[in-house]
């Protein structure tokens, strides 16, 4: 016995989730109880309009108006198949409302597209989690003494910049530093000011560099700055430029004199993400243990020492790893 069709209309009214339908021409026939709850729009208001007229208003992610040209509805009628997707469509009060939408044709007896049936549902609590998520996502990713990208963050993009070397042989460098003598600012400052100075030191390397440079704190007071599409010589001159401005006036943090050491290194076709950072982190080393207040560049098989008091520093790769005096 075939159901009347009052027995689909009460069946639809008591779905959660937003139903209506359209005709060819995307004129409103029908709009169940949960698409007046979630819109504010009554059935007496929407039904036996075009959804183009109806006031929804539907947007998209990048904020450009789908009625017309890309209507979800109307893709669905012309394609044949069905579409889900995230929208933004207006309230009676006026605010937006994100919605997952879920667009299907709906055809008669003879096979023929007659309209199409839209489904929606309130997708606030989902957009709020996602933002959520990408919060966390970027937190993880970045050092909240300083701002800057941590050293998660920063192998994640050395390793994309390998990747890009390795296809397009595409140089780049990456640059050691930390602060000279940093516990004693520590000691005789305490930690307040140390951590003050830490974020003076990140924010001044930072406007130094270009945009599209990244620097990250990799622990401590180090940190490691990465210089995409950047040669030898060009990260030597960085790395000088960035110890001349901090070495040219006092700290604010501290009102005393502060330098920081830098050591160089620029992948060559040996290299793996991890020996290009050692290098360079060898190269700190060297600067440290030269005196201080110096860039050394490591090249693949020696130190070689570019600024600084007069020495020449060879067969780098031998050097031991050990803690440097701060």
């Amino acid at each position: 016995m075939p159901l009347p069709d009052h027995f689909y209309r009460q069946m639809l009214d008591h779905l959660a989730e937003g139903v209506y339908f359209v005709d060819r021409n995307r004129r409103i026939l029908y709009w169940n109880r949960a698409a007046e709850q979630l819109t504010g729009y009554r059935a007496d208001d929407i039904v036996e309009k075009c959804c183009a007229a109806s006031g929804l208003d539907h947007i998209d992610c990048d904020l450009t108006p789908l009625c017309e040209g890309n209507c979800p509805l109307n893709r669905a009628m012309q394609g044949g198949k069905g579409i889900s997707e995230r929208v933004f469509l207006r309230h009676r009060d006026g605010h937006r409302l994100p919605v997952d939408v879920r667009t299907r044709p709906v055809y008669d007896d003879k096979g023929e597209i007659i309209g199409a049936i839209e489904i929606f549902s309130d997708a606030s609590d989902r957009v709020r989690v996602e933002n959520l998520n990408r919060q966390l996502q970027k937190q993880v990713r970045i050092d909240l003494l300083t701002g800057v990208p941590n050293r998660r963050a920063f192998l994640e993009l050395a390793k994309a910049e390998f990747d890009r070397y390795q296809r397009y042989g595409e140089a780049f460098s990456v640059i050691f530093t930390d602060i000279d003598f940093f516990k004693q600012v520590n000691d005789r400052h305490g930690h307040r000011i140390g951590d003050r100075t830490l974020r003076w030191f990140a924010d001044t390397l930072r406007t130094e560099l270009r945009k599209v440079d990244t620097i990250s704190r990799f622990g401590g007071e180090e940190f490691l700055i990465l210089l995409p599409t950047t040669g030898a010589e060009e990260a030597v001159r960085t790395a000088e430029k960035l110890r001349r401005q901090l070495a040219s006036d006092l700290c604010p943090t501290t009102g005393e004199p502060l330098s920081a050491s830098f050591g160089v290194a620029s992948v060559v076709a040996e290299d793996s993400t991890e020996s290009l950072i050692e290098r360079a982190d060898r190269a700190l080393y060297r600067s440290k243990q030269a005196g201080r207040n110096r860039v050394t560049y490591f090249g693949p098989g020696d130190v070689e020492e570019i600024t600084g008091a007069n020495a020449s520093v060879r067969s780098g790769s031998s050097l031991p790893k050990a803690d440097r005096e701060r």
